[in-house]
């Protein structure tokens, strides 16, 4: 039996957040492909989460995302009760029988920056962007909750998208929607199946049901919308040049 357990913590730390009794859920996740159990606790705003699976799962990204969601969901219960707003935050994960930890950082695996790796950045251009375009700076709080949120990246990441197609069609007065995604996909070099992508991943979720997204995809999606926010940032700034052309924008590159 494979035992891992994960701690957290309930923000905002200043209200008390507490469950009376400990909840104790059977799971099958067929995505993650483990059976087992979790029992989850917090006291003082204090997450203990503790898996049991048959199995070691395979791919651990994907558990740490269900355990999560399953926390948050039990929050979201009380929330409901309380009419108050609380946030979930995973902090780590101890592998019971392999004796190891693992601490969670704000990275996504193969786009962000590693641990070792300065963390200085260049906004610049970007908040130039943001201070001209409010649907930018709408676009860029999505990008974050695309990443802080893995059951809705694709949610989040389309709907970024979807602010920039709207300054499009103010800024070269387009009324047609369909035009605008046209006129986007000139202006950033970008490949139809881009966009395409990112509705897909979006739309069942967009009309009130659940969509499953794997690991890869949400890599993808985050990739993308990142890239393209880039450029739309680039495509406003002072020195943008509308005859110089990018290399396109793919879903394989």
């Amino acid at each position: 039996m494979w035992k891992c357990v994960f701690h957290g913590v309930v923000h905002p730390e200043r209200a008390t957040f507490e469950l009376g009794t400990p909840v104790h859920l059977q799971i099958a996740h067929k995505e993650a492909q483990f059976v087992g159990s979790l029992t989850v606790w917090i006291y003082k705003n204090q997450v203990t989460a503790a898996l049991e699976s048959e199995l070691k799962p395979a791919d651990f990204a994907t558990v740490r995302n269900f355990v999560g969601s399953v926390v948050s969901n039990i929050v979201d219960c009380g929330c409901l009760n309380l009419a108050v707003g609380y946030d979930v935050e995973l902090i780590s994960a101890h592998d019971v029988n392999e004796g190891t930890t693992v601490v969670f950082g704000p990275e996504i695996y193969g786009l962000s920056v590693a641990d070792n790796e300065l963390r200085t950045v260049k906004i610049g251009e970007l908040l130039l962007a943001s201070e001209k375009h409010p649907l930018f700076r709408k676009a860029l709080t999505d990008f974050r909750n695309a990443i802080r949120d893995p059951e809705d990246t694709g949610f989040f990441c389309y709907r970024a998208v979807e602010s920039l197609i709207h300054a499009v069609r103010k800024l070269d007065g387009i009324g047609d929607k369909k035009k605008a995604i046209a006129a986007i996909e000139v202006r950033l070099d970008l490949h139809s199946s881009c966009i395409n992508m990112l509705r897909d991943l979006a739309t069942n979720v967009r009309h009130g049901e659940f969509r499953w997204t794997t690991g890869h995809e949400r890599e993808l999606a985050l990739r993308i919308t990142r890239e393209i926010l880039q450029r739309f940032a680039r495509s406003v700034g002072p020195d943008a040049d509308p005859s110089a052309r990018l290399p396109l924008l793919t879903l394989s590159k």
